[in-house]
């Protein structure tokens, strides 16, 4: 003997409408957040790259780490050491600082600059594009992205699970 089993046919109901949930807005909250965290961090990584940028194209010289202080908080916790740098241009000998918080940095210490052509007082350390406001920006936007349709597509999915009924 053979069993055969009988298809079941569906019946398609009129889909009503219902309010969204309190989740899917507290999803769609999150979208907003994530949309302003995407502009902010877009504005100003972009600002902040435009000045690296600039700064790629400026001349390179070598300069001597002067001092180094380490200074520490209330909890007599180590805070990043400021290093004062001095470095020569044109046979004028400039001043630079910045922070680290390595301590593998000591007087005497040779480290490579650049230096506005400009305004040779104005130095930096920093001889490398940061990238990391591009990956940011586009987290915060995919999060917005699955947070803004993430509730529509599964209320739609849902919608139409619902109102396929079967027939008896």
């Amino acid at each position: 003997m053979s069993k055969h089993r009988k298809k079941q046919q569906y019946v398609q109901t009129q889909p009503t409408k219902q309010g969204k949930g309190f989740l899917s807005k507290v999803i769609v909250f999150v979208g907003f957040i994530s949309v302003i965290n995407a502009i902010i961090t877009l504005v100003a990584g972009y600002g902040a790259f435009q000045t690296q940028w600039k700064q790629t194209e400026w001349p390179a010289t070598t300069a001597q780490v002067v001092e180094v202080s380490q200074g520490h908080d209330v909890d007599q916790n180590p805070t990043p050491a400021e290093i004062r740098y001095e470095y020569q241009v044109d046979g004028t000998t400039y001043q630079g600082t910045y922070q680290e918080d390595s301590t593998d940095v000591a007087v005497g210490l040779s480290m490579p600059i650049r230096y506005d052509p400009d305004h040779p007082e104005v130095s930096t350390t920093n001889l490398k594009l940061d990238l990391g406001f591009l990956i940011q920006t586009s987290l915060f936007g995919v999060l917005a992205i699955i947070c803004f349709y993430g509730p529509t597509v599964y209320g739609k999915r849902k919608d139409r699970a619902q109102h396929r009924l079967p027939v008896r």
